[in-house]
C-alpha cells in the first residue's frame, strides 16, 4: 500500500478518517492524498432588471472565490498537520487537491488518477439510526473499484485489534482472507472469520475444514481465528459477537449485499451500518 486517498469535507468530521489515514501511512510508509470536492453554483437573482442580475452574478463569483480560498487554506493546514504527525517532509509525501464537481464522481476520478490503493472516508449519513445511510461513504463502500475504509463520525482511532469477517463460504473468501491478513499484519490484528449455520451440513463442514487447513500457519500465528456459530438468527448472533469480541472493524466483500441467506434472518450491509464502527469494503 503506497497511496492513500483521504477525501475530506473540512468539517470536524474529517478528523477521524485523518487519524486512520495517518496510522496506515505510518505502517506502510505510504503517501497521503488529501482531496476536497465542492459544488460550483451560481444563484440567479429574482430581479427583473439587467443590472440586478449582473450585480448578483458578481457577488456569487466573488463569494465562490472567497469560499474556495478559505477551503484551500484549511486543506493546506490539514496537510501540514498530517505531515507533522507522520514525521515526514510535506513535500513529496502529503498532497492536496481541490476540484469542483459532484463528490462521489470526483473522488473516484481522482482515485483513478493517482492509482490509489485505498480510500479512507468519513461517514455521516442522513438517517437517524447510523452514520452510513445516504452518505458519500456508503456510495463508495458499494461502488469503488479500490478498497474503502469508512469511519463513522466521532469514532476515535483505537487500532484494529479485532476484525469481523463474515465467512459465508463464497468464492471470494480465500482471496479476501489473504488480503485482510496482509493488510492487518502490521497491527497484530486478529481476524475473526465467522460462519453461521442453523444445523450440520456436510458441505459446509468440508469447506471450513479445507479453509482452516489452507490458513493453518496464519491461525497458529494468531492472525486469524475461525468461528462456527450455531444460530437461527444471523443478526442477533452478529450483534452479540460484535460486543463479546470488542470488534473494532467489519470487513466484507463489496459485491455481497446479504450474508448467510440460509438462516431465517440473514445478515446484510444495513446491519453492518447499524453497528456504527469502521467498515472495510473489498472490491
Amino acid at each position: 500500500m503506497k497511496r492513500i486517498l483521504l477525501p475530506v469535507d473540512l468539517s470536524q468530521q474529517s478528523q477521524p478518517p485523518a487519524d486512520y489515514a495517518v496510522a496506515l501511512a505510518k505502517s506502510f510508509d505510504a503517501k497521503v492524498y488529501l482531496f476536497h470536492s465542492y459544488f460550483e453554483r451560481l444563484y440567479i437573482a429574482a430581479g427583473t432588471f439587467p443590472e440586478s442580475l449582473a450585480t448578483q452574478l458578481v457577488v456569487d463569483v466573488q463569494m465562490i472565490s472567497e469560499i474556495g480560498a478559505e477551503a484551500q487554506k484549511k486543506l493546506d493546514l490539514m496537510a501540514d498537520d498530517i505531515a507533522i504527525r507522520l514525521g515526514y517532509p510535506k513535500e513529496g509525501n502529503v498532497f492536496v487537491k481541490m476540484e469542483a464537481g459532484e463528490p462521489y464522481a470526483a473522488i473516484l476520478s481522482y482515485a483513478s488518477e493517482i492509482n490509489s490503493d485505498i480510500i479512507i472516508a468519513g461517514a455521516k449519513g442522513h438517517g437517524l439510526k447510523n452514520h452510513f445511510s445516504g452518505s458519500i461513504a456508503q456510495k463508495l463502500l458499494n461502488g469503488s473499484p479500490v478498497p474503502v475504509m469508512a469511519v463513522p463520525d466521532g469514532y476515535a482511532y483505537n487500532g484494529f485489534k479485532s476484525v469481523f469477517y463474515p465467512a459465508d463460504l463464497s468464492n471470494t473468501i480465500v482471496e479476501d482472507l489473504q488480503n485482510l491478513i496482509a493488510f492487518f499484519r502490521p497491527y497484530n490484528s486478529l481476524i475473526h472469520c465467522v460462519h453461521m449455520q442453523s444445523g450440520s451440513d456436510d458441505f459446509e463442514i468440508a469447506t471450513l475444514t479445507d479453509l482452516k487447513e489452507r490458513f493453518e500457519l496464519e491461525e497458529r500465528e494468531g492472525l486469524v481465528k475461525f468461528h462456527v456459530c450455531a444460530c437461527d438468527t444471523a443478526v442477533e448472533k452478529f450483534n452479540e459477537f460484535i460486543i463479546d469480541y470488542s470488534v473494532s472493524l467489519i470487513a466484507f466483500h463489496q459485491h455481497r449485499s446479504t450474508f448467510f441467506s440460509w438462516l431465517k434472518n440473514e445478515l446484510s450491509k444495513r446491519d453492518f451500518y447499524k453497528a456504527n464502527i469502521p467498515l472495510l469494503s473489498l472490491p
